[in-house]
C-alpha cells in the first residue's frame, strides 16, 4: 500500500490513490479605468445621483467612487483611452488602482507624463 501526501492549508494523506492534479486558474486583473469610466458615465446619465447612490449601484464604497472619478478626471485622455481598450494582463497589473491614483495626484502634468512614460516603457521591454 502506497501513501501519498499533499500539503495545502493542512496536511492531506491518501492511501493507494494519488491526488488529482490541481489546475490553478490565473485571475485576470480588473480594468480600473473601464470601471472608472462606467462610474463617470452613470453619473452623467443620472446627474441627480449622489456618490452614495452610485456606490450602492456598483457595490463599492463612497471613497472608491471618489478615487475612480479622480483617476478619470486627472489623467491624460490618450492614456485613459489606451488603458480602457487594453486586455493585456501585464499592463493592467502594472497600472493598478493604487498606482493610477498616485499618478492622478501629481502636481504638474510634466511629472505625471514622465512617470507614465517610464512605466509604459518598462512594460514594453
Amino acid at each position: 500500500m502506497k501513501i501519498y501526501k499533499r500539503r495545502n492549508r493542512r496536511l492531506e494523506l491518501s492511501l493507494d490513490r494519488p491526488f488529482p492534479e490541481m489546475v490553478r486558474e490565473i485571475k485576470k486583473p480588473k480594468n480600473i479605468v473601464r470601471i472608472a469610466l462606467d462610474v463617470k458615465a452613470y453619473l452623467t446619465i443620472n446627474p441627480d445621483s449622489t456618490q452614495t447612490m452610485v456606490a450602492e449601484h456598483y457595490k463599492l464604497t463612497r471613497a472608491r467612487i471618489s478615487q475612480l472619478l479622480k483617476i478619470v478626471e486627472n489623467l491624460p485622455a490618450h492614456f485613459i483611452k489606451k488603458l480602457e481598450e487594453s486586455e493585456d494582463p501585464i499592463l493592467l497589473r502594472r497600472f493598478s488602482g493604487k498606482r493610477l491614483l498616485k499618478l492622478a495626484s501629481f502636481e504638474t502634468k510634466e511629472h505625471m507624463q514622465n512617470a507614465i512614460d517610464s512605466l509604459m516603457s518598462s512594460t514594453c521591454e
